[in-house]
């Protein structure tokens, strides 16, 4: 069973239930699947071999995290919290990634490596109202979500 699945069975069961609220802005089960389709349609023409996440409570964050799960890339969340030094000593160990942030974030970083970026508001307007994509169905094998975590062995 992968990501997508819970969110197919949430948007069957519940399409106009709210999924996400991040203060007053709000997406329904069915609205979320419409947008992470679109969202996996373009992170596979992106050419990006990642999704990196680098932002604080957004819409944007779920969305993005189904939307690698149908373009079958691993979904990689960063810590905001983390100097722009950390930041990019970890984006430097993901090979190819499609980038979606907060701009304060986004700019404090070197994603000349980034098969692509997108400023959290943007992705969101992209990936609004149009036609979505198959859904796909990942192998089993296939990585989720790559974390990385603190923890007694450093670096």
């Amino acid at each position: 069973m992968g990501i997508s699945m819970l969110l197919e069975m949430a948007a069957d069961a519940f399409p106009e239930r709210v999924a996400v609220r991040c203060g007053e802005q709000h997406l329904s089960y069915a609205e979320l699947l419409d947008r992470a389709l679109s969202a996996g349609r373009r992170f596979a023409a992106s050419g990006a071999a990642h999704v990196v996440v680098i932002d604080t409570n957004s819409l944007a964050v779920p969305v993005a995290l189904f939307g690698a799960a149908y373009a079958g890339l691993p979904y990689v969340p960063l810590n905001y919290r983390l100097t722009a030094a950390e930041q990019q000593a970890l984006l430097a160990r993901v090979p190819r990634p499609q980038v979606v942030g907060h701009a304060d974030y986004l700019a404090r970083l070197d994603l000349s490596a980034a098969a692509a970026v997108d400023e959290r508001q943007a992705f969101l307007a992209a990936v609004g109202g149009d036609a979505p994509v198959a859904r796909y169905e990942a192998p089993e094998a296939e990585v989720a979500v790559r974390l990385f975590t603190s923890g007694t062995t450093g670096k």
